[in-house]
C-alpha cells in the first residue's frame, strides 16, 4: 500500500479490489467506533450548546461504556475505587462514577423512557432539557391534549433524585495543575503507556500524555486526575547505546529525560518503534518555542 498525503486527503493504492473491500470495511468500522466514542463522552457543556444536533443528545442512544479496566478513579469526584468503593456505570454516558456520584435515575429514550442509574451530571442535564421540553409544550398544547400531557407528567415522575445522606468518602486536595488534562484528553502531542524506572531499579506502568510541554502521568488510561505532571522544557532526551540491554529491557525501547542537577526520568516503550515516536516528540516539547 502505498500513500501520499495532502493537507486534507490520503490516496491510497492497493494490490487488489479484495484488499480494498477489506481495508474500507475496515476504516469505516474503526470510524464509527471512535466516533460514538466521541460523542458518547462529550463535555456537558459543549453538549447543551449543541442541542439542535440529534447525536449529541443524552439518551437517545446507548452509550459505550468505558471498561472498568481503564480507570481507577470515579470520573466524576475523582475518589480512586477500591474493593469496597466500587465502580458503576452511569447508562446515559457510559463514564465510569462511584455509587455517590450515581445514587439518582432518570428515564432515558433508548430504553423507551424507563428509569436508569445516571450520573449527577447526566441527571441535572436530562431534567433540565425535559423540563423546558414541558414548558414549551404546555404553552403550545391545548386542553384536548390532556392524555399527551399526562403522559409527559408520568414520565417526568420517572425522575427520581435520591434524597439519602451520601455515603462518599471525603475527598483529598488535589492541585489544579493535576486536573487540568484528562487522560483521554485528544488534544494530546502523543499518548500511551510506558515503564517507567522507580527507586530500587524497580518498574512501573503508567498511562502517558504529552501536552504542551508537559508530560502527564496516570494510573489509567481514561483517569481524570494525573499523578504526577513533569514540565520537560528544558530536558534533554537522551538513549541508549544500540545492541545492549539496560537491565531486564533492550536498549533500543529505552529512553530518558535529563536535566542539570536532577536525577534522570527513565522510561521503557513496548517496542522500538513507540520509543523513536516518544523520543521524536519529546525531542520538540523539550525546546523553547
Amino acid at each position: 500500500m502505498h500513500t501520499s498525503l495532502t493537507p486534507c486527503i490520503k490516496h491510497l493504492c492497493y494490490r487488489s479490489t479484495t484488499e480494498l473491500k477489506e481495508w474500507v470495511n475496515t476504516l469505516e468500522k474503526a470510524i464509527r467506533e471512535h466516533t460514538n466514542k466521541q460523542l458518547s463522552f462529550l463535555n456537558m457543556k459543549f453538549v447543551s450548546k449543541n442541542i439542535g444536533c440529534e447525536p449529541l443528545q443524552l439518551g437517545y442512544e446507548a452509550p459505550i461504556w468505558i471498561q472498568d479496566c481503564r480507570v481507577t478513579m470515579c470520573q466524576s469526584c475523582a475518589t480512586e475505587f477500591t474493593v469496597t468503593f466500587r465502580r458503576h456505570h452511569c447508562r446515559a454516558c457510559g463514564k465510569v462514577v462511584c455509587s455517590s456520584c450515581s445514587e439518582n435515575k432518570a428515564p432515558l429514550r433508548y430504553m423507551k423512557f424507563q428509569s436508569a442509574r445516571v450520573c449527577d451530571d447526566c441527571y441535572d442535564y436530562l431534567l433540565k432539557e425535559f423540563e423546558d421540553k414541558i414548558l414549551e409544550m404546555r404553552q403550545s398544547s391545548s386542553n384536548s391534549d390532556f392524555e399527551i400531557l399526562k403522559m409527559v407528567d408520568t414520565v417526568k415522575n420517572s425522575f427520581k433524585k435520591s434524597g439519602v445522606w451520601s455515603s462518599k468518602k471525603l475527598v483529598k486536595y488535589v492541585p489544579q495543575r493535576l486536573k487540568e488534562v484528562m487522560a483521554n484528553d485528544s488534544g494530546s502531542q502523543m499518548s500511551g503507556w510506558l515503564y517507567r524506572r522507580e527507586k530500587r531499579k524497580s518498574w512501573k506502568r503508567f498511562w502517558f500524555v504529552l501536552k504542551e510541554q508537559v508530560l502527564y502521568m496516570y494510573k489509567a488510561s481514561e483517569d481524570v486526575v494525573a499523578l504526577n505532571t513533569i514540565p520537560v522544557l528544558g530536558y534533554s532526551v537522551q538513549t541508549f547505546p544500540e545492541g545492549t540491554n539496560y537491565e531486564e529491557f533492550d536498549s533500543s525501547c529505552v529512553f530518558q529525560l535529563a536535566h542539570a542537577g536532577q536525577n534522570p526520568l527513565i522510561f521503557c516503550s513496548d517496542t522500538e518503534q513507540l520509543a523513536k515516536r516518544w523520543i521524536n516528540t519529546l525531542n520538540e516539547a523539550t525546546k523553547l518555542k
